[in-house]
């Protein structure tokens, strides 16, 4: 587009150019502006400087504006491929203050004389505006001519119809033949009494609704809108097709509505209105959704608490530990105290006795004697706490091959014959160190009063495990006990016995 100034040609290019195609038609106002038709981008008005595009979307018949006229009232007469249109100059600038969205236009095509309702463009001027006042076209096989003040808008808005609704492409709506919902059934586009919902099944998600309209002068021109109240927020424009098809629609209640204008752009005040219920699958419904939402605070909280549990159970492990570690330290100490202590200090109590000058040689010699035995039994005693200590130790299996190999080296020094009877299957089940302690100082007793007072020249140990509890028998052929259920009155007899019922256990003597 270039302009004159007098001087030189300027070059003024419109917003969006490209969308635009070519400029068809140029016709001036008489405030100074210029009215331009484009090939693609509908209607520019050039004025102050400034532009403004009317399109379709605004309401026009159609982008393609070859001619451009006014009448004496100020009227526009465009030729489109539509036909010659005509938009009110009131209407116009109602439009252009905000007063009305969509911008009323008149079509005129076959129906009001036309023999062809395309508009020339090969050759300019290719519209006028006579002295009479008559508008004259060039369409591409004739000429057509237009008496502005005799022209009658057409007052009456068109009729709309609702033909059928297909669920998924089959029919829904109407169940009977021949059935029309029409906007005369719904006075203020409300819901037509006396129809309940459509009912759509929660499988049939995709809704199509046929419409017409009924219009005696050019029914080719009339125009839809359509709105799906509960999914669309505003009217939308068919663009000349008489069926609107909502995919994947969600479940609720909706209500389809549905205006129409004519070819002089009157649109109709009444709505047919159809209402649609889409049912939900089950996992779709309320209480469903409820019962997850209530499921999943139940799993919330049960899990917080298990969480809480555990976190609770492993500080009462690791606080028992921590006790069980005290108690273990507290056990080994005593053990060393008494075992170790008391020998060491014998130990010390005899060597002063030796190192004295007046102690005879005898003497001397008897002191280092005990000294040595003391010693022995000192290093047995540390054997046994670090046996009881070491976790690879720990199992029943172990505890079995202990007890045989301890039993052969004290017995071995005397005149006893020892016969040991170890079961081959013993398990590999796990042994606390206060649990080998306990058994080890009880089978320890048993040998020991076996050897001191029971006079006998065998000895028979057993060791097995029968119906899932293990048992260490000691056996002998000495002279036995008198009363060997009552109350021991032997110190080493009521320790074996405590030392069992401490493990849970038991401590049996029977004597023949």
């Amino acid at each position: 587009l270039l302009r004159h100034t007098g001087a030189e040609f300027e070059r003024i290019e419109p917003p969006a150019f490209r969308e635009l195609g070519r400029l068809w038609a140029l016709h001036p106002t008489p405030d100074g502006g210029l009215w331009i038709g484009t090939s693609q981008g509908g209607l520019l008005r050039y004025q102050g400087g400034e532009f403004r595009r009317y399109t379709t979307r605004d309401g026009l018949a159609s982008d393609f504006i070859a001619q451009v006229l006014r009448d004496a009232a100020g009227n526009l007469w465009l030729g489109t491929r539509v036909g010659i249109v005509r938009i009110a100059e009131p209407a116009l600038a109602r439009f252009n203050r905000g007063e009305i969205t969509s911008l009323p236009v008149s079509i005129y095509g076959k129906t009001d004389g036309l023999l062809t309702i395309g508009c020339a463009i090969e050759y300019l001027p290719n519209c006028w505006a006579g002295r009479d006042g008559r508008l004259w076209f060039a369409m591409n096989n004739s000429v057509a001519s237009v008496q502005p003040d005799q022209i009658r808008i057409n007052p009456v808005a068109p009729t709309v119809v609702l033909e059928a609704l297909l669920a998924n492409g089959q029919r829904a709506w109407p169940t009977q033949a021949a059935a029309v919902l029409t906007s005369s059934s719904v006075p203020g586009g409300r819901s037509a009494p006396g129809i309940p919902p459509v009912r759509v099944g929660p499988r049939a998600r995709d809704l199509e609704f046929h419409f017409t309209g009924l219009s005696l002068g050019s029914p080719q021109y009339l125009r839809f809108r359509h709105r799906l109240e509960g999914l669309d927020r505003d009217w939308v424009d068919a663009d000349g097709r008489r069926h609107v098809v909502y995919r994947h629609v969600p479940p609720g209640e909706y209500v389809f509505r549905l205006i129409a204008c004519n070819s002089d752009g009157v649109w109709s005040q009444d709505a047919a209105a159809l209402p649609v219920r889409v049912s939900p699958f089950f996992y779709e419904t309320l209480w469903f959704r409820l019962g997850l939402i209530a499921l999943a605070a139940a799993g919330l909280v049960f899990a917080v608490r298990r969480v809480a549990h555990r976190r609770l159970r492993l500080r009462l492990a690791e606080v028992e530990r921590q006790h069980a570690l005290e108690r273990e330290r507290a056990r080994i100490a005593g053990d060393l105290h008494d075992e170790l202590g008391a020998g060491l200090t014998e130990v010390g109590l005899l060597g002063g006795l030796a190192q004295r000058v007046n102690t005879p040689a005898e003497r001397v010699q008897e002191h280092l004697r005990s000294i040595t035995d003391k010693a022995r039994e000192m290093v047995t005693a540390l054997d046994e706490i670090v046996w009881a200590m070491n976790p690879k130790h720990d199992s029943v299996l172990d505890l079995g091959r202990y007890f045989a190999e301890y039993a052969s080296q004290l017995l071995q020094l005397t005149s006893l014959r020892c016969r040991l009877d170890v079961a081959n299957d013993l398990p590999a089940h796990p042994l606390t160190s206060e649990q080998r302690r306990h058994l080890l100082l009880a089978f320890k007793e048993a040998l020991t009063n076996v050897v001191r007072h029971a006079n006998a020249t065998e000895i028979r140990i057993r060791i097995a495990v029968e119906d899932g509890a293990l048992e260490v028998r000691v056996e002998d052929d000495g002279r036995g006990m008198a009363q060997p259920d009552a109350p021991a009155p032997a110190e080493g007899l009521a320790n074996m016995r405590r030392r069992m019922e401490q493990l849970g256990g038991t401590c049996r003597l029977s004597s023949e």
